[in-house]
């Protein structure tokens, strides 16, 4: 590692809305955002939003969108096949343990760090794949252009951990640890998601979860305060991939599908993400049919092709992602879908809405270069594709 004088802190908070920012919740934050360069950001549609922020490309030029793409011929579950006439099992308490047990196993089998089931119906379940876990290798990202200019990155952002709960001090720590030795990194990358989970659990309030928020806002304060003691430059980027609004009513698209006289897989195939419903059929009654029912459902509707390629998510060489998308309209959850419990308590707070610009992006730097930054992007809204090259300026690689 060579010597360095300036280093950069890159701080993804996951879920953290731009007026969480606040004198009381975040009092060093707040000051941050008024001495330095402060934006909202407008997200990615969908639930991949590392990937674009990584790498400062769209979904459909990252190929990823959200969670779960239909991959029959690859996906780590198909060991799952003869289980599948358990698939109602999602629906009760004891699903929790299959859920872990089906992690692990698949976990050995295939060697992938997180091949989580989520609550996947398991006759279904061998027809997806999970791509939560990695960034597009096809592409240059944060870390390994920091590499190839032949400087050093520290990275603790790994989905695994941030889905085992990390707290900050976990994640804080070492990154400290690593400032104050005798070689620091040039580049620090840490994922905090502990706000992204409150904000399931209690909506878009930050008063019912204040001392997490000081927590966070002292750990970066910290940070911050043993860069400066060695004297070092200090570049320091906190951005949130997306918001979070307040569930104020659900949509129960699965029990609408019960009611089509098709059937599943044979016929069509869905996946019921927490604010998409995604299609796939394999004749055209079945789309026909899924069509019309879904023609029946409130607060919501089935995107047309000119929204896709507005969205980037127009997948032109492949149908993984679905061929018809269904989006329920901002504060709706459909519900039951695969990725909350249907057993578990209420969600009150959800993401991954269209036109969601209420992220968050705070920079300070000591080399001088806001202005540029904020003449190049202005500071009302930044595209979350754009936090990319913002962070290659500031830090200089």
């Amino acid at each position: 590692m060579n010597h360095i004088e300036r280093l950069t802190l890159f701080l993804y908070l996951d879920g953290c809305r731009y007026d969480y920012i606040s004198q009381e919740n975040t009092p060093f934050l707040y000051q941050l955002s008024k001495d330095g360069f402060f934006s909202r950001v407008k997200t990615v549609p969908g639930f991949t939003q590392e990937a674009t922020m990584m790498t400062g490309k769209e979904p459909n030029e990252t190929g990823y969108f959200t969670w779960y793409r239909y991959a029959p011929d690859r996906s780590p579950f198909i060991w799952v096949r003869p289980l599948g006439f358990l698939k109602h099992m999602r629906k009760l308490r004891i699903y929790y343990a299959i859920k872990v047990a089906i992690r692990e196993i698949t976990q050995l089998i295939t060697g992938k760090e997180y091949p989580d089931p989520g609550f996947i119906p398991l006759d279904i379940l061998p027809l997806f794949e999970n791509v939560s876990a990695t960034l597009p290798n096809h592409l240059p990202n944060l870390s390994s252009l920091c590499r190839l200019s032949k400087r050093s990155c520290f990275e603790q952002t790994s989905t695994r951990g941030f889905m085992r709960s990390k707290r900050c001090s976990e994640l804080f720590r070492p990154v400290i640890k690593s400032i104050g030795s005798s070689r620091p990194y040039d580049l620090y990358l840490v994922h905090v998601g502990e706000l992204d989970g409150l904000g399931h659990r209690y909506g878009p309030h930050p008063e019912l979860f204040q001392d997490s928020l000081r927590e966070i806002d002292a750990w970066v304060h910290g940070t911050f305060d043993s860069a400066t003691k060695r004297k070092l430059a200090l570049n320091l980027i906190i951005v949130s991939d997306h918001g979070m609004f307040d569930v104020k009513d659900t949509v129960d698209i699965e029990r609408k599908l019960e009611l089509i006289p098709l059937k599943v897989p044979e016929d069509y195939l869905y996946f019921l993400d927490s604010t998409i419903a995604r299609f796939w059929f394999f004749n055209a009654k079945a789309k026909r049919l899924v069509e019309e029912i879904l023609s029946t459902v409130p607060n919501g509707h089935i995107l047309s092709q000119q929204e896709k390629e507005k969205l980037k998510i127009d997948f032109k060489l492949d149908n993984f992602y679905g061929e018809l998308l269904f989006w329920v309209d901002k504060g709706y959850m459909i519900f039951p879908n695969f990725f909350q419990s249907i057993t578990q308590d209420k969600t009150s707070g959800m993401h991954g809405y269209i036109d969601d610009e209420d992220g968050a992006l705070i920079i300070h730097s000591s080399a001088g270069i806001l202005r540029d930054v904020s003449n190049m992007y202005g500071k009302d809204v930044v595209p979350l594709s754009k936090v990319f090259e913002i962070t290659r300026t500031v830090g200089g690689f």
